[in-house]
């Protein structure tokens, strides 16, 4: 492997980790309102993609960067998905139920 394609390959699988400063900030503020998950899906299929590519071509660079990317995009595909449930439970009322809501007996 030449310098040119080493150096690529490196940033590839830097560039690859990069959901995992999304994955921080979801999990820092406990939000996953900046990001879109129709988003993240197309780049996760374009990681799978691109994967079976590599597999089927023998291009260990492509295979290295295209399955660190898969994971780091699965990853945050999750956690937002996550953190968005705890949203939405943090803000769903509290349901009573028949017992708490009757009066007391005496």
């Amino acid at each position: 492997m030449g310098a040119i394609a080493g150096a690529v390959t490196v940033y590839g699988v830097v560039m690859a980790l990069a959901p995992g400063l999304q994955v921080r900030r979801m999990l820092r503020e406990r939000s996953a309102a900046g990001v879109s998950l129709g988003y993240a899906w197309v780049l996760w299929v374009g990681f799978a993609l691109w994967l079976a590519y590599g597999i089927d071509a023998g291009d260990l660079p492509l295979i290295l960067a295209n399955a660190v990317a898969l994971a780091a995009t699965g990853t945050m595909i999750l956690v937002a998905r996550r953190v968005r449930r705890a949203e939405r439970m943090a803000e769903a009322p509290a349901v009573r139920t028949p017992a708490a809501s009757a009066p007391p007996r005496g």
